[in-house]
């Protein structure tokens, strides 16, 4: 708090002696020792105080900080977990062969055969059904 080096204490014990003299000295000194740990008492009394109005104030504050803590948390946690699906999937089918994806496949017309049931159309036109 001050900033005292050991020559200005020195000052200050020589002009004590000379101002109070030797005998009263002492007394003093313990006087002011006293009120020395009567005002750090009453500054921890007021700093508990303070602390107890204010951790009224400050709760939710505190319980709102870590519920965002523990959702970053979270999201921290399935960011790990899609990084690590993207890392283990391969970026091609694994039937696609050296030839890269299924879309560079080549189908060549004449390789199509004819006559497959699915490609038929059938010529005859839709029967009639009676009304009933």
């Amino acid at each position: 708090m001050f900033d005292f080096n050991s020559w200005e204490f020195l000052a200050l014990g020589i002009a004590a002696i000379l101002i109070f003299g030797p005998e009263r000295l002492p007394g003093m000194i313990r006087k002011a020792g006293e009120y020395y740990a009567q005002l750090q008492s009453v500054a921890a009394s007021f700093r508990r105080e303070l602390e107890a109005e204010t951790s009224e104030i400050t709760k939710p504050l505190r319980d709102a900080v870590a519920d965002v803590s523990q959702v970053g948390q979270e999201i921290a946690a399935a960011g790990k977990d899609v990084g690590e699906l993207a890392t283990g999937a391969s970026p091609t089918a694994p039937d696609a062969g050296e030839g890269g994806s299924t879309a560079d496949v080549v189908i060549n017309p004449d390789e199509i055969p004819s006559g497959d049931a699915s490609t038929s159309v059938p010529t005859d036109p839709p029967a009639e059904r009676p009304v009933t």
